[in-house]
């Protein structure tokens, strides 16, 4: 009950402060894109869009909310509720996630119709938003301001976007198969033409999702609430 409390504060705050508004002018602006793209190429542009957008989508956003929230003193407040440091956390990334989802969802179906395999596609967005989510919060905690995280962000971005070199048969290390981009990529692409054996992409996201829950959470331990958010 509670965590869905959460939750439901989080969306809350997010569309208050104009985060769904924004997202939603970025759907209408892709939506347009992939209607007036040549049609062999609208494949490609949508697989890239809902993988190097919509899967972070949760990464560009948490940053602004953790810092909008320890301006307003929100974060201060937290260390005399009864809310837990994991259920903070969890509220974060399951709020954008199911945001990631509903967006991916809308830009498909305008764009694309009933003609795709939708399951393995959402399931790739909400999973890969959820670790985006909580690398963010790792970044966003140890920052002082929006331009600090913007600077920051950059630096572990491309980490994650190098396995679209695989995408484009381009020569790339064999360790970016374990890697949550590479997963994501790969599940996303199924939703356009089913490949055999999704359980081990589905495994690994799981596996990296779960590892920086708990990164993130023993982070916050130490800095989050020790410090008093400061």
């Amino acid at each position: 009950m509670r965590m869905m409390t959460q939750i439901r504060t989080d969306i809350s705050f997010q569309i208050k402060h104009g985060f769904y508004l924004a997202y939603l002018v970025v759907s209408v602006f892709y939506i347009t894109f992939l209607a007036f793209i040549p049609p062999s190429w609208k494949e490609t542009a949508a697989v890239l869009l809902i993988f190097s957008d919509c899967s972070f989508l949760g990464s560009f956003f948490v940053g602004g909310i953790i810092l909008l929230e320890r301006d307003q003193g929100m974060i201060q407040q937290l260390l005399i509720s009864p809310l837990r440091i994991s259920e903070y956390i969890l509220g974060k990334a399951l709020s954008l996630s199911c945001l990631a989802t509903v967006a991916s969802s809308v830009i498909l179906l305008a764009s694309f119709g009933l003609s795709l395999h939708y399951t393995p596609i959402l399931v790739a967005v909400f999973i890969c938003s959820l670790f985006a989510t909580f690398l963010g919060m790792m970044v966003a905690i140890r920052v002082k301001s929006l331009n600090q995280y913007l600077l920051v962000t950059p630096l572990f971005v491309p980490i994650f976007f190098l396995p679209m070199a695989n995408y484009f048969s381009l020569p790339a290390p064999t360790l970016l198969k374990w890697t949550p981009g590479y997963n994501t990529l790969q599940m996303i692409t199924d939703g356009f033409h089913p490949i055999p054996h999704l359980s081990l992409p589905i495994f690994i996201l799981i596996s990296w999702v779960i590892l920086f829950f708990f990164i993130t959470k023993r982070q916050y331990e130490r800095i989050f609430f020790k410090n008093g958010g400061e």
